[in-house]
């Protein structure tokens, strides 16, 4: 038994996520294994949604195919949605959102592990504070066997993720938003192929959305040698481009538009060197400082 199964062992107790949607999202790159515990994670909930929406995007592998139908057949809750070709997060997302029929809209990574009452946390927290329209939390980020490397700490408060909005202060997969503001700001960017949610929180900033993260653990983020392969310069250049103009919507400090770059510079050095650099990236990030 994998490590991270220890994770999934409480069975879910209550019905009073029945106002959330999540949704799944997954590709051929996803393995299975990690699919079918992301999925799982959701089902064990404390606070069972009253929808979990399997999005494929595009064609995926014959054993990924089968869990997604599996888990239709298996739970009522569970939807499966079919793109034909792959068209990207922000286009599966959208449709996800477009498709459910609840206030709230919870995001899940189909390689990542909810804890399990983490819907029952924001889900208490929307009810305890109505004008919150963005809910995120902290994370645990674990490896390709499910052992832990850290604990990752976002900045809580809507004033302090405000100040840090440059560095983006959600960890997204661990977000749960109203579904009607998402909405009314124009959903994610079809535009874009990466840093989706990057450029959504800086609109939602610009309409005067209200953030929040809880000051707590809700997923377990898979962090593999491939995350950062994935970042490479190109992607950076995307981050940088987004940051800029995000920065001077909601008229960002100087040191935002300094502190920016550094991922960029980062992305351009060798693989064992990125990793070096990344592991003090971490201890000065200054998302986990406040």
């Amino acid at each position: 038994m994998d490590s991270s199964d220890q994770y999934c062992t409480q069975r879910a107790v209550s019905a009073s996520g029945d106002d959330i949607t999540v949704g799944i999202p997954f590709h051929s790159g996803i393995k299975p294994v990690y699919f079918q515990r992301a999925v799982d994670s959701i089902l064990e909930q404390t606070a069972l949604p009253r929808e979990i929406l399997l999005i494929q995007d595009g064609p995926v592998g014959r054993e990924l195919s089968e869990l997604s139908t599996y888990y239709q057949a298996s739970d009522e809750r569970v939807v499966s949605l079919v793109i034909p070709q792959n068209m990207g997060l922000a286009y599966a997302l959208n449709l996800s959102i477009l498709s459910s029929h609840t206030t709230y809209y919870a995001r899940m990574d189909a390689d990542d592990i909810a804890v399990p009452n983490r819907l029952e946390l924001q889900m208490d927290f929307a009810l305890q504070n109505p004008e919150i329209d963005v809910i995120g939390g902290f994370a645990q980020d674990i490896d390709v066997n499910g052992s832990s490397i850290r604990q990752r700490r976002v900045p809580t408060t809507h004033q302090q993720i405000l100040r840090l909005l440059w560095a983006n202060p959600f960890i997204h997969s661990s977000v749960m938003f109203r579904r009607q503001a998402i909405l009314d700001v124009g959903l994610y960017s079809q535009n874009l192929r990466k840093r989706q949610d990057y450029d959504l929180w800086f609109r939602c900033a610009k309409s005067r959305l209200q953030f929040a993260n809880i000051p707590k653990t809700l997923i377990y983020y898979r962090f593999t040698p491939e995350t950062l392969c994935r970042n490479n310069w190109r992607v950076s250049a995307i981050h940088v481009r987004i940051g800029w103009r995000g920065c001077w919507l909601v008229k960002a400090s100087p040191y935002a538009f300094i502190g920016l770059t550094i991922p960029f510079f980062r992305s351009l050095l060798p693989l064992p060197l990125r990793q070096l650099v990344q592991r003090y990236l971490w201890l000065i990030d200054p998302r986990s400082k406040l």
